[in-house]
């Protein structure tokens, strides 16, 4: 949409229609298209003469005068632009079918028209549309090669009424580090009315909204990381609709960037872009004179001629054929692409036609007709699923060919070939590959800007600010949106972007899957101080928010029900975790509405957009956690659940631990007139710990077998649960910042191997805590590892209630966070038996290549009395049975089987080198 605006001084419009006079049109050869298209620039253009506003924006810093308006001159140069440049692509806009897309994306035949198109004088002609079978163009929403293309923008906030004009905008520059395959160098070059050499160095981008505060925006391409960061400045003299005319040139007519343009339409009225092109004065290199937009729209149409002429006569006057510069953008309005880099124009001889020839980078795979018979109707199939239209069986259908176009395993070589396409009815933009390079990269910048300012209202319904936005843009991401570029961009980057640009070497993939890529990457990436870093999508947040909000809903359900049993407070918990209740509280946040998400497979249907948007909660929970800390989790969580106030007032203020409460000044005057709590003292001794309330060190080591007392006020069992949760917390936070680069499942096998049963009950042994635990007298009670474990927890928790948080850290890291190099060392038998057995029968089936199957156990029998019955079990592997074993109840004695099979080796299973080693080689 055109923003149109109005002076408001009529003196000024009177005094700027004296002083300029109108300019005859110039009827160079280099302006005119009679050669060229036909009715472009002779009258014959149906295309009324676009409107021109009054009000610009002039070079004093951000805000504009009404001077200079625009003059007689100004008018025919947009005239111009619009009649010679915009009319040929406008006039020759088609839309495709269904069957026709599905042939361009499948890479058919060389592409003649099944139905007529009119040129540019009107008349109806049958033409083959496309430029060469090698070379992809992008169509309106329609994809090229992957099932996502540049879906329109979904965020919604709240814009300024009325809209400002379009004087009191503010300007940026947009600078892009490092500048490698970025460096103008010059390409692109005007010539001024002044005779000063301009250059042209990005874009400005003009924005209603200061974006000072905007965090950088970070994107990858060509292997390496680069970073945009907007620096203000002042504006050149430009107005809006030669800002829309250029966008609708630039962007629609020449990069194909269709669906980004609708974006780009819809917020017109926020953003414009601007391209710079720079003086350096010579007695002063910091001071910049900039090319007024005029200018450029001027040296646009003087440059539209055909190829042939541009060649002959466009490099000082010279005769040589293939004089023009590499890397020029030449146009043909009639074909598909319309606009690709002519890398060199050549001919068999001086008098013969000449050609552009083209080089681009294909892969052999890309010609398997079968592979692209299959991608067509993956694609097809695959709308279909983000339409919502997708029956039964399509959905297995499209299953099974994602499956099947996963496993066309394309090659790394890519060959370069030389397109050869006649260079009739081509014609010289006059601009180059840094253009392309530079504008390819605003459609990243614009999604970046529009998301961060929709999210604004996001941290209103919070209320919280985030300090760190990157946390949030991480937190908003699904897993299901791609980090390659999107396939509209890479198709206009070949066609119009540098030949051959400086790639990287690629980064080493750190997020591999399976249990030996742990292991292997356990030492090399690992860091001993922890980072904090920022993946592409929100699987690490959500692995750290899930243990946030387990601590948090245990804290305050252990301090409000002091007095239920274990079974009551798991019972609560799971209400407030389950992800039906985290998908309600997303509902009333709008998560889904800010969720950067790719529809396909992974989203579908309505429980997968209701998983995805729990998980998207818990990522958020996380996100809060590493920008601010506990209290705030705490706050936003409980305002969510209880918007009540009297109710959040109460979560808010949970009482202190009855023991504290009975003695709020301590305990330790008993010390002397309790046998144990003289045995807790010891313990203090131990651990170099001093506790306030000796009575909640006391309760965290009492067995349920010493039954209630007035001491204690009851057994551990509740400090148990909510020790597990504070080790949960704990040991997801260390492994979340030393694992900078594994993904959610390595992190997941990491905290198993520092949480589990076995290694609990080795620090508790070590601490030798089975000595201070109080058990009744008038049972035998045998000290099992469990118990062990259990303790461990339990003293956890007594050190938050009575110590905080810190204390409890401080214990992790001294005595329970070293284990982890340990269980790096012994490769994976700290894992337990059944999953041992269970990857090496994964392992087994793959080098066979067989299907996978697991194995399976079977209950034999059970023997003894009730109290002391002897369980026996077997498991089985492909119908065979491999081994035997009995235990205490059925858990333990699929264990012992599991283990009897891995020291068997039956059935012929195969055991990886993780489960052989014991010593793992540094």
């Amino acid at each position: 949409a055109n923003v149109q605006r109005k002076c408001t001084n009529p003196a000024s419009r009177k005094r700027s229609r004296e002083t300029h006079s109108p300019v005859p049109r110039d009827r160079s050869p280099a302006r005119s298209m009679s050669s060229g298209i036909k009715g472009a620039g002779s009258g014959e253009a149906t295309q009324p003469a676009v409107t021109t506003p009054d009000v610009r924006i002039p070079a004093e810093h951000h805000r504009a005068t009404e001077e200079n308006l625009p003059s007689a001159v100004e008018h025919e140069v947009r005239k111009q632009f619009s009649e010679r440049l915009l009319a040929p692509f406008s006039q020759t806009k088609r839309t495709f079918t269904d069957e026709e897309s599905s042939a361009i994306v499948a890479g058919g035949a060389e592409g003649n028209e099944v139905s007529t198109a009119p040129n540019v004088g009107g008349a109806v002609v049958r033409s083959n549309w496309r430029l060469s079978r090698q070379l992809c163009y992008n169509a309106p929403s329609a994809s090229n090669s992957t099932p996502c293309s540049f879906h329109p923008l979904k965020f919604t906030f709240e814009r300024p009424e009325p809209v400002l004009p379009i004087e009191a905008w503010y300007c940026y520059h947009i600078e892009v580090k490092p500048t490698t395959n970025f460096a103008t160098d010059g390409l692109t070059t005007i010539y001024g009315r002044d005779g000063r050499r301009y250059s042209f160095e990005g874009f400005s981008l003009l924005s209603a909204w200061p974006l000072d505060a905007l965090p950088s925006c970070q994107f990858g391409r060509y292997n390496i990381q680069y970073t945009i960061s907007l620096v203000c400045e002042s504006t050149t003299q430009c107005c809006v609709q030669d800002l829309t005319l250029l966008q609708e040139y630039l962007f629609e007519c020449l990069l194909e960037m269709h669906d980004w343009v609708k974006v780009l339409q819809h917020h017109c009225e926020h953003f414009h872009f601007v391209p710079r092109f720079i003086h350096h004065r010579r007695d002063d290199n910091s001071k910049l004179e900039t090319l007024p937009l005029t200018e450029v729209l001027n040296y646009l149409v003087q440059s539209f001629c055909p190829l042939e002429r541009h060649a002959f006569h466009g490099t000082k006057g010279t005769e040589k054929r293939g004089t023009t510069k590499s890397g020029l953008l030449v146009t043909n309005p009639l074909k598909k692409p319309s606009c690709i880099r002519m890398d060199k124009l050549s001919s068999r001889d001086v008098h013969g036609p000449s050609q552009v020839v083209h080089y681009c980078s294909v892969v052999e795979e890309d010609h398997n007709e079968e592979r692209q018979m299959k991608q067509a109707l993956y694609l097809e199939l695959h709308q279909k699923a983000i339409e919502g239209v997708l029956k039964r069986k399509e959905y297995f259908q499209h299953k099974s060919l994602k499956h099947e176009l996963r496993s066309y395993h394309y090659r790394n070589e890519q060959r370069e070939i030389a397109v050869l396409i006649p260079a009739e009815g081509f014609f010289s933009t006059g601009l180059y590959t840094d253009i392309a390079q530079h504008a390819l990269i605003l459609p990243t910048l614009i999604h970046h800007v529009v998301f961060y300012k929709a999210t604004s209202r996001l941290e209103a319904h919070l209320q919280y600010t985030f300090k760190n936005k990157l946390l949030l843009q991480c937190a908003l991401t699904h897993p299901s949106l791609s980090v390659k570029m999107e396939d509209h961009l890479r198709t206009s980057l070949s066609n119009c972007g540098l030949r051959r640009p400086e790639c990287a070497k690629p980064a080493p993939v750190a997020q591999r899957k399976g249990l030996c890529a742990l292991l292997n990457l356990g030492d090399s990436m690992g860091k001993e101080e922890g980072q904090n870093t920022q993946p592409g999508h929100n699987e690490r947040l959500e692995f750290l928010g899930d243990a946030v909000l387990e601590y948090i809903c245990s804290l305050h359900l252990f301090h409000l029900f002091p007095d239920h049993s274990v079974g009551q407070i798991t019972a609560f918990r799971r209400a407030l975790v389950k992800n039906r209740h985290l998908s309600t509280l997303a509902t009333k946040l709008h998560l889904l509405d800010y969720m950067l998400a790719a529809p396909g497979l992974d989203l579908c249907t309505q429980a997968d957009f209701s998983h995805a948007a729990a998980n998207c909660f818990e990522a958020l929970l996380g996100a809060v956690f590493l920008d601010s800390g506990l209290p705030e989790c705490q706050a936003m969580f409980g305002r969510l659940v209880f918007p009540e106030e009297d109710l959040y007032q109460v979560w808010k203020g949970y009482p202190v631990h009855p023991l504290q409460a009975e003695h709020p000044d301590g305990d330790r005057h008993i010390i002397e007139e309790s046998e144990p709590l003289q045995k807790m003292v010891s313990l203090e001794q131990s651990v170099g710990v001093q506790f306030t309330h000796i009575r909640v060190l006391a309760k965290a080591f009492t067995h349920s077998s010493m039954g209630y007392t007035n001491l204690t006020r009851g057994d551990y069992q509740t400090m148990e649960l909510f020790g597990d949760a504070v080790l949960q917390l704990l040991a997801t936070n260390y492994i979340y910042h030393h694992f900078p680069h594994h993904h959610e499942g390595h992190l997941s096998f990491l905290r198993m191997a520092l949480v589990y049963n076995k290694q609990l009950a080795r620090v508790s042994t070590e601490l030798d805590f089975g000595r201070y635990i109080l058990t009744g007298r008038t049972e035998n009670v045998a000290i099992s590892n469990k118990m062990m474990a259990d303790v461990v927890e339990s003293f956890l928790a007594a050190l938050v209630v009575d110590k905080g948080l810190t204390f409890a850290q401080k214990f992790c890291e001294v005595c329970i966070f070293p284990k982890l190099l340990e269980c790096s060392e012994g490769g994976l038998n700290w894992l337990d038996a059944k999953s041992r057995l269970q990857y090496a029968v994964v392992h087994t089936c793959r080098v066979q290549k067989r299907p996978v199957e697991m194995p399976q156990y079977r209950l034999e029998k059970s023997e003894g009395p009730a109290n002391r019955r002897t369980y026996t079990a077997a498991v089985l592997f492909r119908g065979k049975r491999l081994a035997v074993g009995t235990g205490g109840s059925v858990q333990e004695a699929d264990m012992a089987a599991a283990e009897q099979a891995l020291k068997n080796r039956s059935g012929h299973i195969v055991l990886p080198e993780a489960l052989k080693k014991t010593k793992r080689e540094m």
